[in-house]
């Protein structure tokens, strides 16, 4: 038998779906919670103004995309939501490929081009504020989230990725904010997050699938948030907030063990917001998600002696989200929000994706209010293209070797959102 087919048989088709698991988790994981912006998923005021008042409404509902709101607030409040996200994604034309430096041969993966798959998501989540005096204020928002699953046909090429997960999220981010000046507060949040991964998938490459393997992996990863809010007139403020986690390092456990470090996007938001007079408001914002950043590398252990450790490059790009939404006020307990927003995607290449939000908030009285908000995400088709280089170290021969792998996969993904969202909020 020749070392390359020794290689295959015994070895590598492990190596490749070891590594691509955790690497397709990541991945799929994005593409679907994070196909909305950022940390946008959580509420249903955001939803109803297409995030356009992210970072410059004096609400208790925008504390954790800019912690400095805290600071204009005058009394106790909290403000509970829930959102519904579903999520569809369609990926066609799939052509994947493995090489191997030993021989030089690069084998195309046989299997279905083309596989579906919808997503529900729902995320409750909590914000609850504390002004402690005139100038420090504190706050504390948990969200969860459960029920991102994803599922494909064990015979679609990507199947050595994955063909099935889930994801279960906890965030809780502790808040501080101080009013520096009357025209002037800053805001520093903390996160810490919670997210545990169950996965499933299919290593047979070339053939029919076969070699099922099933992983899972609990992180804890920490980030923060700073922001900044200034009243520029009594009717005019600006703000800006930077959202930052820290590099990430998960193991995972099940068929086979790996360790994976990764790097995840910063966020950056400016907004500006104008109170035309007592009826109508309207609110811009620019969102800037530094994708160039993210990164993984991973190290795992095969088989006895035999050990890989790779890089994963997806070819993202910065994307930019540009929303502009108004507030009218109709009468004295009932306001109508509606938005409308510009994302221009995350991928290599990507068309424009149209955000469409429409809300209405029902004030029982000063103190209480319920909200209830609507927002779609128009199809977008992104050409997406990942490569992944492999170095297979194998120290039970009398000669050590390292071998190197590359994986390809490219094809185009169709992604449609819808988000209903509830929302109360009271003041006390």
């Amino acid at each position: 038998m020749s070392l390359f087919v020794f290689l295959k048989n015994k070895y590598l088709v492990c190596a490749v779906f070891v590594f691509v698991f955790v690497f397709f988790l990541f991945f799929i994981f994005f593409q679907n919670a994070f196909a909305v912006p950022v940390q946008y998923l959580t509420n249903s005021y955001l939803a109803g103004n297409a995030f356009a008042g992210a970072v410059t409404s004096a609400n208790v509902a925008v504390m954790d995309s800019n912690p400095a709101i805290l600071a204009q607030l005058s009394a106790p409040e909290v403000y509970i939501s829930d959102s519904y996200i579903r999520s569809a994604t369609n990926n066609s034309n799939a052509v994947a490929t493995q090489s191997l430096s030993v021989s030089g041969i690069t084998e195309a993966v046989s299997g279905q081009t083309s596989a579906g798959q919808a997503t529900s998501k729902q995320v409750p989540s909590v914000f609850i504020a504390w002004p402690t005096s005139s100038v420090v204020s504190l706050g504390l928002t948990i969200v969860t989230g459960s029920s991102l699953n994803t599922e494909y046909n064990r015979q679609w090429v990507g199947r050595h990725l994955n063909t099935g997960m889930k994801l279960m999220t906890l965030a809780v981010t502790p808040i501080v904010a101080i009013k520096v000046t009357p025209q002037l507060s800053l805001g520093l949040g903390w996160h810490f997050q919670r997210n545990k991964f169950q996965s499933t998938g299919a290593a047979g490459l070339v053939g029919q699938a076969s070699n099922y393997y099933s992983e899972s992996a609990t992180v804890w990863n920490q980030g923060f948030l700073l922001g900044g809010l200034y009243q520029w007139s009594k009717n005019t403020s600006i703000g800006l907030s930077y959202n930052h986690i820290f590099v990430t390092n998960l193991d995972a456990t099940g068929t086979y063990s790996s360790k994976v470090s990764a790097q995840f996007p910063d966020t950056v938001n400016f907004g500006f917001r104008h109170r035309f007079n007592e009826k109508v408001v309207v609110m811009l914002n620019l969102q800037e998600v530094l994708w160039r950043q993210f990164y993984l590398q991973q190290h795992s252990q095969i088989a006895a002696g035999v050990t890989s450790s790779a890089n994963s490059h997806l070819n993202l790009k910065n994307s930019h989200l540009l929303s502009l939404g108004m507030a009218y006020q109709l009468n004295r307990r009932n306001i109508i929000e509606w938005g409308v927003g510009v994302d221009d995607g995350k991928f290599t290449t990507s068309n424009h994706r149209l955000w469409l939000g429409l809300g209405l908030n029902h004030y029982f009285s000063k103190q209480a209010s319920i909200g209830l908000s609507y927002l779609y995400g128009s199809p977008q088709t992104s050409q997406v293209a990942a490569v992944n280089p492999i170095n297979i170290n194998i120290g039970q021969f009398v000669n050590p070797m390292v071998i190197q792998q590359i994986n390809t996969l490219t094809m185009q993904s169709k992604n449609t959102i819808q988000i209903l969202a509830l929302g109360v909020h009271y003041r006390f």
